[in-house]
Order: structure tokens, then sequence, then C-alpha cells
């Protein structure tokens, strides 16, 4: 044998492994299928009888309780129709479901209370208990004491290292990210990280403005008298770095600049009463800016015949009153358009063609 047929064949000997283990995925199902299962024993547990020999039906309820009848019903509910996922492992499951229904749920009905690590850990090696990870259960790292999980806890995947939380590092998460936490408390061998102030680049020695390394973009230091500083939000607004009709909000780090509001020309704020002057169409009343209604106006705006003035926020148009429209522009009464559309219509009417 050459040594590529020898490397393909060992190749092909682990990918045959590796596919044979259970994917995080799998044990997430299975755990979903017990936990219906069981719901559906809560569901049925009462039974459907309703007759008047109370001696009998106690008979019957108690032989329905672990009856493969009801045993079925539950299976036939566990997946619903669309879950191919669940589907595909109740195929594979379902086996072992009857073995443990028959040979411990029939003995003792309280194992449903350890069916989930029975069925999903024991007997399909598909997860594993909390605090273990991989093919053969191996122990965690003890990442959950800190800021970290277990990669691949309780599944039969992972390989068992410390995935940290933000401002978590280490190989356990047992120590603070400098550049963007501090150490807040370490009693108990238990280690709590917290992210610094907004303020803060560099990292920080404690919480607040006042225990930055640095200030961040957006910030200033401020002297203190005790020899310390403390960062303090630059107002960009007061350099007026928006665009013609908006406003500037200051925010923390940074500034934000939104629009007028319709009735103004220029403004401070959002609304109609921090108008710098009023737009075209309104006018100052109240300490705001309010619309101008030109349909109210002592000239009317809208003077041909059939014409009314509708008011609109800054303007108004002229429209056709009831019973009129608007042909070529005017106003016109129906009947009158109406004579007048066909009389287009028969103008315009294209030439037919001879029938043959």
């Amino acid at each position: 044998m050459t040594a590529e047929m020898y490397t393909s064949v060992i190749l092909l000997a682990i990918l045959a492994i590796t596919t044979n283990i259970a994917s995080a995925d799998d044990c997430s199902t299975c755990k979903k299928l017990i936990r219906n299962f069981i719901q559906g024993l809560e569901n049925t547990a009462g039974g459907s009888f309703s007759g008047g020999n109370t001696l009998w039906e106690e008979k019957k309820l108690i032989n329905y309780a672990v009856s493969e009848t009801r045993f079925h019903s539950i299976i036939d509910g566990v997946c619903g129709k669309s879950h191919f996922q669940c589907q595909k492992l109740l195929h594979e499951v379902e086996p072992t479901l009857d073995e443990w229904w028959t040979k411990v749920f029939r003995v003792n009905p309280n194992k449903a209370q350890t069916m989930e690590h029975d069925i999903c850990v024991d007997r399909m090696r598909l997860c594993c208990p909390v605090n273990s990870y991989g093919e053969e259960c191996l122990p965690c790292l003890p990442c959950s004491l800190f800021g970290g999980d277990c990669n691949g806890n309780g599944t039969r995947s992972g390989n068992g290292s410390c995935v940290c939380k933000p401002g978590y590092s280490g190989i356990t998460c047992d120590t603070c990210n400098n550049q963007t936490h501090f150490l807040s408390n370490s009693s108990d061998g238990i280690v709590v990280c917290e992210m610094c102030h907004s303020s803060c680049e560099g990292g920080c020695h404690g919480p607040g403005a006042s225990r930055c390394k640095a200030c961040a973009k957006g910030w200033f230091s401020k002297p203190n008298d005790d020899g310390s500083f403390e960062c303090v939000d630059v107002d960009e607004c007061e350099k007026s770095p928006c665009k013609s009709n908006q406003y500037c909000e200051n925010t923390e780090g940074s500034y934000k600049c939104s629009p007028c509001s319709i009735e103004c020309d220029g403004c401070t704020g959002p609304t109609n009463a921090n108008c710098l002057k009023c737009s075209q169409g309104f006018i100052l009343s109240g300490g705001r800016c309010e619309d101008i209604n030109e349909c109210d106006s002592k000239t009317p705006p809208c003077t041909h015949s059939g014409e009314i003035c509708v008011n609109k926020k800054g303007g108004f148009h002229c429209d056709c009153r009831a019973g009129w429209d608007k042909v070529h522009g005017v106003c016109t009464p129906k009947d009158a358009a109406g004579d007048s559309l066909n009389d287009l219509s028969v103008a315009f009417e294209p030439n037919r063609r001879s029938e043959l």
C-alpha cells in the first residue's frame, strides 16, 4: 500500500468515526422530543371515559395508563407535522422509547422524572450531563464559575474549552479584559468583571468617568484638585455642526443632527415651538409657528366658477366643489363635463377598418 493510499484510508476511517458523533443539534432535538413526550403524559393522564360504572372505569384507567394505546397517542404528537429533524430522530429513537415504556415506565411511572437523562444521555448517547462534553462526556473546565461557557457543555460535541463572555479572558475566563472591563468582585473564588464607563479608552481602574486610564473620543480630561482627572462629554453642538434647517442634539461622546419641523425655517429643537422663524405659510402665534389658513383670508384665493379652497399645512390648493369635475384644468358641471368628454371621444375616435 502506498503512502497516499494509506493516508486516504486513515482519513476515511476518521470521517466514519466523526460522522457517528452526535451533534449539539441532535442533543437539543432529543431534549425537546422528551419534553414533548412528558407533556403528552400529562395531557393523557386522565384518560377519556364517561360511563356510569365507576369500578370498571377505574380498572380501565389503570390499564390505559401503561397501555400501548396511550404510548402511541403520545408518540403521534411529540414532533408535529413539519419538524423534519424531530421526525428523523423519532424514527431512530422510537424503539428505545418503546423499550423504556415497557420495561421502565410500566414498572415505575415516577421514572418519567429522569426520562430525559435516561434516553438522551444513557441510552441514545446524544447528550452528556451538565458540565461535561464530547463523545465520552469528559468534565468541562470550570468556565461557568467565572465568565465563560464550556464548548459543547451537555452535548456529545465540542472540545471542552472555555468560550469567554465579553470582558473576560484566560483559559478558564477568570481574568478581566483590562482594555474594556475592571474587576468588581472576586470573593469566594468567583470573578465578576464590569464594563468601564463609556468615556474611557484603554481600560479603567473602576466604575465611573473618574476612573478611566484615558478619555475616549468625544470626551475631554478635566483635572480634579487631588491630581486625578475626570472624563467630561464634549458638547459638539456648540460649534453648530448641523446643516441648514437641522437642529443639533448632544449625545454621550458624540452628537446627532435631526430635521426641523415643517413649520420652522431654522430651529433649536424638534417642535414648532423651537423655530428660529416661521416657514412660508406659517405665522407665529402663542410662541409657536402655526399654519395660516389661506382659505379664511378676506380675499379668497380660489375665484373661478365651481372652485373651492382646501387648506393644507403651509399652503392651499383649489379643488372642484361637489357636482363639478375638472376638465382641462377648469371646473365644469358634471353634465357639461360628460358632454365635453363625449365630444372629445368622438373627435379623437380612431378610424375603424372596413368590414370584409
